[in-house]
C-alpha cells in the first residue's frame, strides 16, 4: 500500500534529522506504524467511540494526546482517567 510506503519515508528522513513523528486521527493506521512512530495524537476520539483504536500506542509504552471539545457530548472526568 502507497499510503506505507510514504508513512515509513516521513518516519525514517523525520528520524535522520533527529525529529519524532506521530500518527495523527488515524486509528486504522495504529497497527502497522508502531514500530516507527513516537506518539498519536486524536481529536475527539472519546465521542466518537474511536479511542480504543488508539490502545496499542499506550500498550507500546507510547503516549496518545487527544484534543476533545466542550461543544461535543463526552464525559470529561471519564476522558482524564483514561488509560490509567
Amino acid at each position: 500500500m502507497a499510503s506505507w510506503r510514504i508513512l515509513r519515508w516521513l518516519a525514517d528522513e523525520a528520524h535522520t534529522r533527529g525529529l519524532v513523528i506521530d500518527l495523527k486521527n488515524t486509528p486504522d493506521m495504529v497497527a502497522g506504524s508502531l514500530l516507527f512512530l513516537e506518539f498519536a495524537i486524536t481529536e475527539v476520539a472519546f465521542s466518537d467511540s474511536r479511542v480504543n483504536e488508539m490502545l496499542p500506542f499506550l500498550r507500546a509504552g507510547k503516549p496518545i494526546f487527544t484534543a476533545e471539545y466542550t461543544n461535543v457530548d463526552v464525559n470529561f472526568d471519564a476522558v482524564c482517567t483514561w488509560g490509567h
